[in-house]
């Protein structure tokens, strides 16, 4: 069978910020253009110091089992390395990009909303992630909050076996209801002015997605049918079939 692709561009949208008593705070919704100071000084304004922190090792190992995983192998394993639930604690994710350290934060964001960011230490500097969905997420209410019964999910995957790991970021229900996006890392001189991380895909899902090689599965219904998107030359493509 032959297959071709169609490129799946990745979505972007202007969300508005929340500017209270003079400063700019940030929920799930904040425009990726913007970056965040960071610092590990306790007198830093970025988000505060993880309660939980995880750093995977080069092979890094899933912290939740596949039942509970929004993101899953052929092989029916979890690909879940970041796990957050409304209220819970922030917590983190140490990884490298490459020659980069990077800390992924989820927690709750002041004074409302969740917080979902990419830090840089070693440049003081950090971004939001892109969470946005071209039609719409389910994901969180209109104050930016994980809507009851979900939750946000990370893991990374070399999906070109590049050596650089991509980004996945999952926000499901785990039964009927979920959002994915990834998110792709380049080496950039300036991480206070140039923001390395792109949203490469951003598509809703129901249950979990599972990951082959360089292609994602999206399984829907009850007869077996899925969607799935490859990654072609970094970028994903759809099958036409």
């Amino acid at each position: 069978m032959n297959w071709f692709y169609l490129k799946v561009p990745p979505f972007y949208f202007l969300i508005s910020l929340l500017l209270i008593s003079g400063c700019t705070t940030t929920n799930i919704k904040q425009e990726s253009s913007q970056p965040t100071n960071y610092s590990s000084s306790p007198e830093s304004s970025a988000p505060a110091s993880a309660a939980n922190d995880i750093t995977l090792e080069k092979s890094p190992e899933p912290i939740i089992s596949a039942e509970d995983s929004l993101i899953r192998t052929s092989s029916g394993e979890s690909l879940v390395h970041m796990d957050w639930k409304q209220t819970e604690p922030d917590t983190t994710l140490k990884i490298n990009f490459g020659n980069d350290n990077a800390e992924i934060v989820f927690g709750m964001d002041h004074p409302n909303g969740t917080k979902a960011y990419i830090l840089f230490p070693d440049a003081n500097s950090g971004w939001p992630l892109d969470l946005s969905i071209s039609d719409g997420t389910n994901a969180f209410d209109d104050l930016g909050y994980l809507n009851d019964g979900f939750k946000l999910q990370a893991g990374i995957y070399d999906f070109d076996s590049d050596g650089t790991y991509e980004l996945i970021v999952a926000a499901g229900d785990g039964l009927i209801d979920m959002n994915l996006w990834v998110f792709s890392f380049t080496h950039v001189d300036n991480f206070k002015k140039i923001n390395p991380i792109r949203q490469e895909l951003a598509t809703s899902a129901q249950s979990y997605v599972v990951i082959d090689n360089s292609e994602i599965f999206i399984p829907y219904g009850s007869q077996g049918l899925f969607d799935s998107f490859k990654y072609v030359d970094q970028e994903f493509m759809q099958p036409v079939r």
